[in-house]
């Protein structure tokens, strides 16, 4: 009797498995609208707080927008969320919900934001970081890159290998501010979702 099933579950899994909405560059997510309202508010679902704090100083924080779009998705253990204006992404990150599930040049990445990243041109100059500390004194650390960067294109990403396994090691792409590779393929399904907006195709 026990064959039988273990058959069954057997084919269940590989089906779960080869579905296109599991694969590493196609995410499913959630979306929540907001009015008139500022991005603190929102930035504050979706990131940690030490992350809207270092940051209120940034133009970005200063405007209310008519409209706000909260877009989030989880990989594991680990949330990547966007905010739009209409088009327009204004913030995009992951954030590790355990201390190892996200690692960024050999050490555990807790939260990784991207401000104002250019979709089309797969540009970004500001991000903010948030570590575990190597030692025993306290709170998560933090810090922050402000040089013109670029991710690796939607080819290049299917042959890079999952960063969102512990242990995992980063491919060496030349860029100076470096994000984890799942940021990276976040962003590319943001761009395709996107492109397929303008051209007027509804996403499945």
């Amino acid at each position: 009797m026990r064959r039988p099933f273990l058959v069954l579950l057997t084919l269940i899994t590989l089906g779960l498995t080869f579905q296109p909405g599991f694969a590493r560059t196609n995410f499913r997510f959630s979306e929540q609208s907001f009015a008139n309202t500022g991005l603190g508010p929102v930035l504050a679902r979706a990131a940690y707080m030490q992350t809207y704090e270092y940051n209120t100083g940034e133009a970005i924080f200063q405007q209310e927008f008519a409209r706000l779009h909260l877009w989030i998705s989880f990989r594991g253990d680990a949330r990547l969320f966007a905010i739009f204006s209409d088009d327009r992404l204004l913030v995009t990150g992951i954030r590790s919900h355990r201390p190892d599930a996200v690692q960024l040049q050999n050490r555990n990445l807790r939260e990784f934001v991207i401000f104002n990243p250019n979709l089309h041109s797969r540009a970004y100059a500001s991000t903010f970081y948030l570590f575990e500390p190597e030692t025993e004194d306290g709170g998560l650390q933090n810090g922050n890159c402000r040089e013109a960067s670029q991710w690796p294109a939607s080819a290049d990403l299917d042959s890079a290998r999952d960063s969102l396994h512990p242990g995992t090691e980063e491919p060496e792409w030349s860029t100076p501010c470096k994000a984890p590779v799942l940021l990276y393929q976040w962003l590319e399904f943001l761009r395709q979702q996107q492109k397929e907006h303008r051209q007027g195709v509804t996403p499945t």
